[in-house]
């Protein structure tokens, strides 16, 4: 039934030159046979997905039926997987599911898993509970060089909190987020209401990001970001995951984060611009230099700095409003420096003045400095 994928293959053929056959090679994990995952599963058996593994341990009830797209009232009372598994291959009779009736709590179980039914191409977190799944889901999947997504509701927010794909990105563990697991998971008990078309959005994208994962067409922008949906207002937004300095002991990725603090070094580094081009001003109101030799050096200095910045920013116009500021900076410091020359201050007063000032602009700056590098040593202590 190679005409049943003719329309799918369609749509990707316009904007990606992959086999669609990547597809129906794949083996897909399913975590939870609720809202989410009879929505994920049902799609991916639609694109031809050769094997899904359905993992779950749940009856359904009439409060299911109100977004568990799968189950009809003739259905309660009966395994989810068991009737996830006959609905599927009454839509697509190629697809194998298998069904397992597990409350997955510990890696050992996924092993178990793999072991019994066969390896795996990805995995689908479609679950909340325990409240450690995460992790668990995480640590098997790195281990074995698994992709996967994770994906739930909070309230009216729609989240895909996490994509993994070895090699690429990090993992969960990377993230700083990691030591506080229970003050931003939700609890066991917790019954968050849904609407029908919650989990069909949601499920949706998911789906839709699991293909081009397999066809090896999936924008890097997804790496390390956790996007959410507002039903309320229908704003989408990305969030960049924050994370920890140093080895992931997971997945042993050497995270080097850029871009911690970056407001106190951008700040340092831009008063030291300052202070060098002060210094320039100086040299120039005591007649080391003229006014033309003085614009060039700084002009030579500001065309350094604008290279450094542009290099360590990545960012275009960050670096220009960067040096847009120094250059304002220097200006004011020259005309300071030059002042004298209309007010005819004595030169050995003057120099007093500009030494005492520089002087208390060190010391403020040390100050500065000082109480920055106390803070940020008690807060990693803490």
């Amino acid at each position: 039934m190679d005409s049943r994928y003719s329309r799918t293959k369609g749509y990707y053929s316009l904007f990606y030159n992959e086999e669609y056959n990547k597809i129906q090679n794949k083996t897909v994990l399913v975590l939870g046979a609720g809202a989410l995952g009879c929505y994920i599963s049902l799609s991916l058996s639609m694109y031809g997905v050769r094997k899904l593994i359905v993992a779950d341990y749940d009856i359904i009830e009439p409060s299911n039926l109100n977004r568990q797209i799968l189950y009809t009232e003739s259905d309660v009372g009966k395994e989810k997987i068991n009737v996830l598994s006959q609905k599927i291959h009454k839509y697509n009779s190629d697809v194998q599911v298998v069904p397992i009736s597990i409350k997955v709590s510990s890696v050992e179980e996924l092993e178990n898993i793999v072991a019994e039914y066969g390896s795996i191409d990805f995995i689908v977190k479609a679950i909340d509970t325990p409240i450690d799944i995460i992790k668990i889901v995480n640590q098997f999947a790195v281990s074995h060089k698994i992709s996967y997504i994770s994906g739930g509701f909070n309230g009216c927010y729609l989240i895909i909190d996490n994509i993994y794909i070895p090699t690429i990105g990090s993992c969960f563990a990377c993230r700083n987020i990691n030591k506080d697991i229970n003050k931003y998971t939700l609890s066991d008990k917790t019954k968050w209401p849904t609407t029908p078309e919650m989990p069909a959005i949601l499920g949706g994208i998911m789906t839709n990001l699991i293909i081009k994962i397999f066809l090896g067409c999936y924008n890097e922008i997804l790496i390390d970001n956790a996007y959410v949906y507002n039903m309320r207002n229908h704003a989408l937004s990305q969030e960049k995951y924050v994370l920890e300095n140093g080895e992931c002991p997971i997945c042993k990725k050497n995270n080097k984060v850029k871009d911690n603090n970056i407001r106190a070094k951008t700040f340092i580094r831009s008063v030291c611009f300052c202070l060098l081009s002060g210094g320039v001003a100086f040299l120039s109101a005591i007649g080391q230099f003229t006014v033309i030799e003085t614009q060039l050096i700084v002009l030579f200095l500001g065309i350094i700095f604008a290279i450094y910045y542009a290099y360590y920013n990545k960012n275009i116009q960050t670096s220009l409003e960067n040096i847009v500021w120094l250059f304002s900076s220097f200006e004011i410091l020259f005309l300071l420096v030059n002042f004298r020359t209309f007010i005819q201050l004595p030169v050995d007063i003057f120099i007093s003045m500009i030494i005492f000032l520089m002087l208390w602009i060190f010391i403020m700056l040390g100050i500065v400095c000082l109480s920055y590098y106390i803070t940020l040593l008690f807060s990693k202590e803490a």
